[in-house]
């Protein structure tokens, strides 16, 4: 299950994709794994880095075919916790800016919701 996500290294930007690339280390109780992303000035600061968080939890778990649902109400719960950020806001912000979090992943964690 998912343990913790942490912003390791800002890298600056990358011409060949000419986007501006963060390391990000992510851990779960069976692995851990570096991720480096990418992403547009505009995305800098800490909202983009928490939709850069909730687009690492989703496709790290889709490929290793895990339960991405239980993972992020993992993340979102943290973030409830760490930054006061209520679920509401973080599911409309999600909703709105972050192209991986789907209708599908959305119901899936409305089951988990309901036990909260």
């Amino acid at each position: 299950m998912f343990v913790s996500i942490k912003h390791k290294e800002y890298l600056g930007y990358n011409s060949k994709i000419n986007l501006y690339e963060c390391k990000f280390e992510l851990t779960d109780s069976e692995f851990r794994t570096v991720v480096v992303l990418g992403s547009v000035r505009g995305d800098a600061g800490w909202r983009g880095l928490l939709l850069a968080d909730v687009g690492i939890i989703i496709s790290e778990y889709s490929k290793r075919n895990l339960n991405v649902a239980a993972n992020l109400i993992k993340l979102i719960i943290s973030y409830k916790e760490k930054y006061n950020w209520s679920i509401n806001a973080q599911l409309n912000c999600y909703r709105e800016y972050q192209p991986l979090f789907t209708k599908e992943i959305e119901e899936e964690l409305q089951k988990y919701l309901t036990l909260i």
